[in-house]
């Protein structure tokens, strides 16, 4: 966090670059939501903050409409939800216009340098949100794409083969997601799965990878059936499978007939997994 608010000092001249944190967090997603969370809510310490790094930092998001981990002061909204509500039309638009950081050093935010800002140029009010001009020196490219499209692509191309399938089982319909488990299912390629669990409640997620379509629906019977007995139950199950709809089961609905269904369903997402478009 100390070298979070240096790099975010508009006038210092600490400036590490995005790969250092990245390191350090391991790439984990959880992690890197947290991040890009400090990134903007930064803002509050020095009325500046890094758009270079988010723009970095939404690239390395392989969901923008999920919701934030849970944490101290985490936002009941979308990760893309957020970003567009916190950020100001200029920031929005520089971002558009950036060039990804590229992890090596060839591209590195500038500080500006103390003693070398006019005074006439220093914010009298700390919480403007005007970014310095030399924040945005870098070469446009020549198509641009509006930042939706650019967060549409992000997460289309994370993943050739489109969306993920997702389990959520929710606590509380009341407290937007912030203590579900969320249980997600993508393809990475012929008949192998990567199947990763997120218990928000206790800050716990795990990850399976190399699953094969058999083992998928093994560990999916195992789940429900858990869910369908448990004495203590989640609130309802919302399952989301590409080019189907979404539905919401409450536990005692989840018996032997609605589970089959589910397993032929996400069998035959497997079989043939759809493609955004």
């Amino acid at each position: 966090m100390q070298n979070l608010q240096a790099a975010s000092d508009p006038y210092g001249s600490h400036s590490p670059t995005l790969a250092q944190f990245l390191t350090y967090m391991d790439y984990e997603q959880t992690a890197i939501a947290w991040f890009l969370y400090e990134c903007i809510a930064v803002r509050w310490m020095h009325g500046h903050i890094r758009v270079d790094y988010i723009r970095s930092l939404v690239d390395e998001i392989e969901e923008l409409d999920t919701y934030f981990p849970s944490f101290p002061g985490s936002p009941h909204q979308t990760i893309r939800q957020f970003i567009e509500s916190s950020l100001t039309q200029e920031e929005l638009a520089a971002i558009e216009m950036m060039p990804p950081l590229v992890r090596a050093n060839s591209y590195s935010y500038e500080s500006p340098q103390r003693e070398t800002v006019a005074p006439s140029l220093r914010r009298t009010n700390r919480f403007d949100t005007t970014l310095p001009s030399d924040t945005y020196s870098t070469s446009v490219p020549t198509i641009r794409r509006s930042l939706s499209e650019r967060f549409a692509a992000v997460s289309q191309n994370k993943n050739k083969y489109g969306q993920s399938m997702q389990i959520r089982f929710i606590r509380n319909m009341n407290n937007n997601g912030a203590t579900d488990d969320i249980l997600t299912i993508k393809r990475v390629g012929d008949d192998s799965y990567t199947l990763v669990y997120n218990d928000q409640d206790s800050s716990i997620k795990t990850k399976k990878e190399n699953m094969t379509s058999d083992g998928v629906i093994e560990f999916l019977k195992l789940t429900l059936r858990l869910v369908s007995v448990d004495e203590e139950p989640f609130h309802s199950v919302q399952i989301t499978l590409p080019s189907l709809p979404a539905i919401i089961v409450s536990p005692e609905n989840l018996v032997s007939q609605t589970r089959d269904l589910i397993y032929d369903s996400v069998e035959v997402t497997m079989r043939n997994w759809p493609v955004s478009v």
